[in-house]
């Protein structure tokens, strides 16, 4: 491939991740089900977070997750993160993991690259009427604070402006 070729290439791979950034859309989930939808930003860092609904046998075993994907090259510590939106308190997303293992239930899970927690356990009304939600619809950014694996404490935002759409129209929930 020529020089200029191989710049091209560069240049067209680099398009979709800048474009990407800080813009809310509905995409596959991060997940062996084809069908499940992800209402899904990337940030300037190169993080990911999807929100996902997981709907269980039953008509109210519904699950809404956030799972976050680390940008190449950043690694957790193995700590759960803490997230916080707008000036609300922090959630701690270690006390829901530690919630689901009293039941029995994975709630909460930390790998190498990927963290993913529970958001709301309830979502049977519409998207705005769950408290857990809400915020998800109607604050300004995420904060999510992690430890890396080098030791450090990071904190890397997310916008939350189009979050509202891209998640009602992942999860299917109706907006009011």
């Amino acid at each position: 491939m020529t020089r200029l070729g191989t710049l091209f290439v560069a240049a067209m791979l680099a398009l979709p991740a800048a474009a990407a950034a800080e813009a809310w859309s509905v995409g596959p989930a991060p997940s062996d089900h084809p069908d499940l939808k992800a209402a899904t930003v990337t940030n300037d860092d190169g993080h990911t977070v999807y929100l996902w609904l997981l709907t269980g046998e039953q008509a109210h075993e519904r699950q809404v997750f956030c799972e976050m994907h680390l940008a190449e090259g950043v690694a957790f510590a193995g700590e759960m993160p803490v997230y916080r939106i707008d000036d609300a308190a922090a959630v701690d997303t270690a006390d829901i993991r530690d919630a689901g293992e009293a039941q029995d239930a994975l709630w909460g899970h930390v790998g190498e690259r990927v963290a993913f927690w529970l958001i709301s356990a309830a979502p049977d009304t519409t998207a705005a009427s769950d408290p857990a939600l809400r915020p998800w619809l109607a604050g300004n950014e995420l904060a999510v604070t992690f430890r890396a694996a080098d030791g450090s404490e990071q904190t890397t935002r997310f916008t939350l402006a189009g979050s509202a759409s891209a998640i009602r129209g992942a999860t299917g929930m109706a907006g009011n």
